[in-house]
């Protein structure tokens, strides 16, 4: 057993693109299932390319109703962790 991440990445969706060029690929419960499914492997009227783009398109719907607000520059800092880095600063 290997224990390993990915972070698929794409284009950014269109609410996201003021923020960065480029966003995570955001799963719904589904399609996390859909991904992680091994049988996805191997049927090739599914293939890995054809099922990463389904996952994209969805991706920017789920973009769509993802709530985002502005925070601090510390936010952006690995070695920061604190439930204060999320809190929305004044607009």
């Amino acid at each position: 057993m290997l224990l390993s991440f990915a972070i698929l990445t794409k284009d950014a969706a269109e609410p996201l693109a003021p923020i960065h060029e480029r966003n995570p690929i955001l799963l719904s419960a589904s399609s996390m299932a859909e991904w992680l499914d091994p049988d996805n492997l191997e049927d090739p009227e599914n293939t890995t390319q054809d099922l990463l783009n389904e996952l994209a398109e969805e991706s920017d719907q789920v973009a769509a109703v993802v709530e985002s607000w502005p925070v601090s520059a510390e936010a952006g800092n690995v070695r920061n962790n604190s439930p204060s880095l999320i809190i929305q600063l004044s607009q």
